[in-house]
């Protein structure tokens, strides 16, 4: 997931809405906040900024992030040192990536300088600065007694001594004995032993201390599945 703060410079600059990719013609001055899905490729779209005398921009980007200039369908990958020159165009768009989290909010960033026909210094600039956060939501997969990060088969399950995918236990069992029924019956958890016979996820998270202004993480579950779902939080033993 990238998450950005929509920072922007440039005449007359202000955030925008986020959505999923960028493109580079609109507004004077604008660049738009870029929200990506996913950790491993994720896309910023959105309204930007061009100078209506413009006719091309130059990239640039920091080294962990990763920029294609998208035209006609076709994707070519920007160098960092912002050299190259595209002509500008209402169908050209950005594709960002990020493959690691970051260790401080909204510590990348890409640059957009924008130039007129045969100028050498650009006109207009416009900038998107990234925070890139890695989540996963894991469970023992393959049975093995070990919840492992990101195991490839957490997303299906089969049946059997050879199947893979979570086991949920029935927990019908009284760990504390003086309750007069059994644990699956009373939805308070009293102490280790009653929680180590649920199945066991772990959400793992990776990027900076603090979040930038204005986001959040939030855990969803339906209703449907909230009476089977407990969150608890990691103690020193």
């Amino acid at each position: 997931m990238v998450k950005d703060e929509g920072q922007v410079w440039g005449p007359e600059s202000h955030p925008m809405e986020s959505s999923s990719a960028i493109s580079l013609v609109g507004a004077p001055g604008e660049l738009a906040r870029g929200l990506g899905i996913r950790r491993s490729r994720q896309a910023a779209e959105g309204c930007s900024a061009a100078p209506a005398e413009a006719q091309t921009f130059s990239l640039k980007h920091s080294e962990r992030v990763r920029v294609e200039v998208v035209r006609d369908g076709q994707a070519e990958e920007v160098a960092t040192n912002g050299k190259q020159r595209w002509l500008l165009s209402p169908s050209t768009t950005l594709r960002v990536t990020m493959s690691q989290a970051s260790a401080e909010a909204s510590s990348d960033k890409v640059t957009v300088n924008y130039y007129e026909e045969e100028g050498n210094m650009p006109i207009d600039q416009a900038g998107l600065f990234l925070t890139a956060i890695e989540i996963s939501l894991d469970v023992d997969a393959d049975r093995d007694g070990v919840v492992e990060k990101n195991n490839p088969r957490k997303a299906s399950w089969t049946w059997g001594p050879d199947g893979q995918g979570a086991i949920l236990l029935v927990n019908c069992d009284r760990d504390t004995p003086w309750l007069p029924k059994e644990d699956l019956n009373d939805e308070k958890v009293y102490s280790k032993e009653d929680l180590k016979d649920m199945s066991q996820m772990i959400l793992r998270t990776k990027g900076p201390d603090r979040l930038p202004a204005g986001y959040e993480i939030v855990l969803y579950m339906s209703m449907a599945d909230s009476d089977k779902v407990g969150v608890f939080y990691v103690e020193s033993e």
